[in-house]
């Protein structure tokens, strides 16, 4: 007896074997959704730059997203890529804002949503610049870009602090102080300053920018704290 196989199911084979090809040929000639074929190699792409992070799948990357409409999708796609240098990073980045301001000059309804994706895009932009700043593009890699990309900075600045790694807690603070109102924290920027760091290091930071304007509450443990590094 022969077995028939639903084309559906034939469709979702392919898929899992990542015989694209096949795939969009059989999609096309059922008239199944050839958008799922560039989404699955898509992540299948992703999951290539994950494993060998050294190799460039930037192109391979934006051929697939080029075929696919869903802008959630594509942001979300361009913020996970691992990718080897800086510029690569920066490049994906930047495509993932045209397709999204292409969309709304477009269509204008889905400016709200869009605006949302916008707002996703500029904040990762702007963090991997001081990411750039802090480390450097010849350290660059995509593992600490991703931690980096989503962590918390308050904590990583404190983090910093704490490991004598100053100038990058200092760079933190001078590109995201007033996003993250780091002025409320400066009780924990002081206390997560280690004994042994000279204080050449850091006080005209802490001078000109950390205790500029010190909250009331914070006055008392500011002058111990001087007093006690002073003496």
């Amino acid at each position: 007896r022969v077995k028939t196989t639903l084309p559906t199911s034939r469709f979702h084979h392919l898929l899992h074997k990542h015989r694209f090809d096949e795939a969009m040929q059989f999609a096309l000639q059922f008239g199944l959704d050839t958008e799922l074929v560039h989404r699955v190699k898509t992540t299948s792409v992703l999951d290539k730059g994950d494993k060998a992070p050294q190799t460039s799948i930037l192109a391979e990357l934006k051929a697939c997203l080029d075929a696919i409409e869903e802008l959630e999708f594509v942001t979300d796609s361009c913020l996970q890529a691992s990718l080897p240098t800086v510029l690569e990073t920066i490049h994906i980045l930047e495509y993932a804002e045209r397709r999204v301001d292409d969309a709304v000059r477009k269509n204008a309804s889905l400016q709200e949503a869009a605006a949302v994706l916008q707002l996703r895009l500029a904040c990762a932009i702007k963090r991997l610049g001081t990411f750039q700043m802090a480390m450097g593009s010849a350290a660059f890699s995509a593992e600490q870009w991703h931690h980096f990309r989503s962590v918390d900075l308050v904590r990583e600045m404190m983090s910093c602090l704490a490991q004598g790694r100053i100038g990058t807690a200092i760079v933190i603070w001078e590109r995201h102080n007033t996003e993250y109102d780091m002025g409320s924290h400066v009780v924990s920027v002081l206390s997560s300053i280690p004994d042994h760091v000279p204080s050449s290091l850091f006080v005209d930071w802490l001078r000109d920018e950390v205790l500029a304007q010190p909250l009331r509450q914070h006055h008392t443990f500011v002058l111990d704290w001087i007093n006690r590094r002073v003496c």
